[in-house]
């Protein structure tokens, strides 16, 4: 009997680390996730900003290289940084549960398998028909 108490508390035990190791492990997915969509926000920004300066200039006639070259610039940096961030997301996914000591299983047989042949199952039966009623009384 002890050696099942003891193997059930290594099982709740090894439940209960795996589930803190998987919140753990959303929080980094979603802590880096959200670092992805910050910068994928600073991106379409640059992107705006992009359009805006190429058609005003292009509408003047007056488009010139180093102001595009600048925002350009920026754009691959944050490409750059998105891909990074993307593949340490990946990696963060691809992490599996290892536990650090394995719970022993125990040789435990359940008891085997009575059939209710007691005078309590006619009981329930009985509640179970008082309730049905009950339950009648008041829908109507």
């Amino acid at each position: 009997m002890a050696d099942f108490v003891e193997s059930a508390k290594n099982l709740v035990s090894s439940a209960v680390s795996r589930t803190s190791w998987e919140a753990q492990k959303q929080l980094r997915v979603r802590g880096k996730q959200s670092e992805i969509d910050k910068l994928m926000d600073q991106r379409r920004q640059l992107l705006d900003e992009l359009g805006q300066v190429a058609m005003t200039q292009f509408q003047q006639g007056t488009l010139t290289d180093p102001q595009l070259s600048r925002i350009c610039a920026g754009i691959m940096e944050l490409d750059h940084d998105v891909n990074n961030r993307e593949a340490q997301l990946q990696e963060i996914k691809k992490e599996a549960y290892t536990p650090e000591q394995p719970a022993p299983v125990a040789d435990y047989a359940p008891p085997p398998f009575t059939p209710p042949s007691s005078p309590a199952a006619p009981r329930c039966a009985r509640r179970r028909k008082r309730t049905t009623r009950a339950r009648r009384r008041w829908v109507r």
